[in-house]
């Protein structure tokens, strides 16, 4: 199975919006930065339903806006209840005046350069030079990237950073938060240009795709619009290096930061370091069939602990390392799903399907691996999802219906295996149970028909512990009961 899932993506979303979790990147003392703290992306808008839902998840205090007034007026964020929301724009001219940074700002700019200095490479030089040097201002004396460092210090997180395309001033803004938590320049670079490959569709766009009424000026300059450049960060560091003896100094002249303070925010953000490492094992595979595979993992103590896992060598989740882990997709995919036809009372799919190594039909939920033409979708969770859910139960998605990620990423049996599930949530309101089938069987699969509950009927099963014939269900029947007995599912 091929993985395509980006480093820190939040799955849901558009990947050409960039939306990401910073958390996860080695700062001071090799600790990762904390998970669910630090987001970025693009601006918050045109956002559908499932979008705002994942966002709301967030849980976020505060969003920090570095949008001009002007680019921020007619396209207003969506904002969760109870967050802040706070707008100062990110970049400014030599007069003081917020810049308009965004793909069309940056157009206008070059085209206001041809103009006066001609398309000559002389010019292209002249530019490229003129935003190494907007990148160079934004580290000093930025009211924009002092708020963030407020923010930081306040504790006024978890904190979404954007503009409007999430790429140059949130670039610097991440930059500097990462700094602050000592993670590398290089590990930091890393980061920033992974615009690059969020916004690969956008930057790649053949010339005959674009946005009917795009100018031929905007054609030519397409690419440059819509990507960033290492040059222009590493220069914005170069700045600082040659303006301070250390970055220490910087600190505490730009934000009045002593080692104090600062070693009190790098507890406050950064997984504590208590844990020991463990080295990364020699790994030797013992078997491989077609589905599960056997390795032995070999430690320099001489320990050796054996693993059952889906997966080839090259993508065992033990050889991989923080960054790395958010680049994997699940295994397989997991659906509470519930039938919400107006004035019915809402019931939990469930069904009996005959699992070999436990010898018996086990009360279960529409599950399965996700497969490689999955991964090549914009979101292969929900294209794997709404597969199975075809297959197992014969309801094809409608216009009414809706489909989120609960949680991207759960671990089935870890002292066993590495094997992971992505557990889904489907509401389907189109249609009722007269729909329901399990033609779709193929190869093994064994169904032995289904059991629509209700939300009180659910509560009883987490009760008695069993199905009706008595039989124990897998951990994933009994997420969804509770999920769909709680309520949670209509949230």
């Amino acid at each position: 199975m091929e993985e395509s899932i980006l480093p820190g993506a939040i799955v849901g979303f558009p990947q050409e919006m960039g939306v990401r979790d910073l958390g996860g990147l080695r700062g001071a003392g090799g600790r990762p930065v904390r998970r669910g703290l630090f987001y970025r992306g693009s601006a918050l808008v045109g956002l559908n339903e499932q979008q705002k839902q994942a966002v709301d998840s967030f849980g976020l205090m505060s969003i920090l806006d570095l949008r001009s007034a002007g680019e921020a007026e007619d396209r207003p964020d969506y904002v969760p209840r109870g967050t802040k929301y706070l707008r100062i724009g990110g970049m400014y001219g030599q007069d003081g005046e917020e810049i308009d940074f965004s793909p069309a700002g940056i157009a206008d700019m070059v085209e206001s350069f041809e103009r006066e200095n001609g398309t000559t490479a002389d010019m292209d030089r002249a530019f490229e030079e003129f935003m190494r040097g907007l990148y160079v201002s934004m580290m000093f004396g930025n009211p924009a990237v002092h708020e963030m460092v407020r923010m930081m210090t306040d504790d006024q997180v978890p904190l979404y950073l954007h503009c409007t395309a999430g790429k140059d001033r949130t670039g610097v803004c991440a930059a500097v938060a990462l700094m602050l938590l000592g993670v590398s320049d290089d590990d930091i670079v890393k980061e920033f240009l992974l615009t690059n490959e969020y916004r690969a569709s956008l930057i790649n766009m053949d010339p005959d795709d674009l946005p009917q009424g795009t100018s031929e000026h905007d054609r030519k300059n397409w690419a440059k619009m819509h990507s960033v450049r290492e040059s222009d960060l590493r220069s914005a560091f170069a700045a600082v290096d040659a303006r301070y003896e250390n970055r220490a100094s910087y600190f505490v002249d730009e934000f009045g930061l002593d080692d104090v303070a600062l070693e009190r925010l790098r507890d406050r953000y950064l997984v504590s370091s208590d844990m020991p490492a463990l080295p990364k094992p020699e790994v030797n595979q013992l078997l491989e069939t077609p589905y599960v595979k056997v390795y032995d993992l070999a430690y320099e103590d001489d320990t050796h602990y054996f693993e059952a896992s889906r997966r080839s060598m090259e993508n065992l989740r033990v050889l991989k390392d923080e960054r790395e882990h958010a680049k994997l997709l699940p295994d397989a995919v997991s659906c509470c799903l519930v039938l919400a036809p107006q004035n019915a009372e809402p019931r939990l799919v469930l069904f009996y399907e005959y699992r070999y190594p436990t010898g018996q039909y086990v009360l279960s939920i529409p599950s399965g691996l996700v497969d490689e033409p999955d991964t090549q979708r914009r979101d292969p969770l929900v294209a794997a999802m709404v597969r199975e859910i075809y297959e197992e139960t014969g309801i094809a998605f409608g216009a009414k219906d809706s489909i989120r990620v609960v949680n991207p990423l759960l671990f089935n049996s870890p002292g066993l295996t590495d094997e992971s599930t992505a557990l889904l949530c489907a509401i389907i309101r189109g249609t009722d149970s007269t729909c329901l089938s399990q033609a779709g069987a193929s190869g093994s699969e064994r169904f032995g028909g289904f059991e629509l509950v209700t939300q009180r009927e659910a509560i009883g099963i987490l009760k008695r512990g069993r199905d009706k014939f008595g039989n124990s269900y897998p951990m994933v029947t009994w997420t969804a009961l509770v999920y769909f007995a709680m309520g949670i599912w209509k949230q």
